[in-house]
């Protein structure tokens, strides 16, 4: 959060940051934002351009977050990492993680 707010021109318009960083200012959604907000209390005009934008960068990036964690689950799930190992009375509460693989996978060495 901390780290978006001054790329995200929160406190002070674009056009204040380095030629060189304002690409990468405009690749976050919530410059958008508060580039919109900004024009509506200084200027007095809605930018549904900028809001549209900024919408639709958030959802390019939602579906992105999406895919990258299905395909990081899927990978978990192959590599029979949601295995539970080690005390075995203990409850079963991730029992929708579970696959085919935990039975195959091999038993953890008990550490010294």
């Amino acid at each position: 959060m901390f780290a978006v707010q001054p790329l995200g021109c929160v406190y002070y318009p674009v056009a204040t940051l380095p030629t060189w960083l304002q690409p990468v200012a405009w690749s976050l959604p919530p410059t958008y934002v508060f580039e919109g907000l900004r024009s509506v209390l200084i200027d007095h005009v809605f930018r549904a351009d900028l809001m549209a934008t900024g919408l639709a960068l958030d959802a390019v990036m939602f579906i992105g977050a999406a895919l990258a964690f299905v395909r990081l689950l899927d990978g978990a799930r192959r590599l029979a990492a949601f295995c539970r190992r080690g005390n075995d009375r203990a409850p079963r509460r991730i029992t929708f993680l579970r696959s085919s693989a935990c039975s195959k996978a091999a038993p953890r060495r008990a550490r010294p």
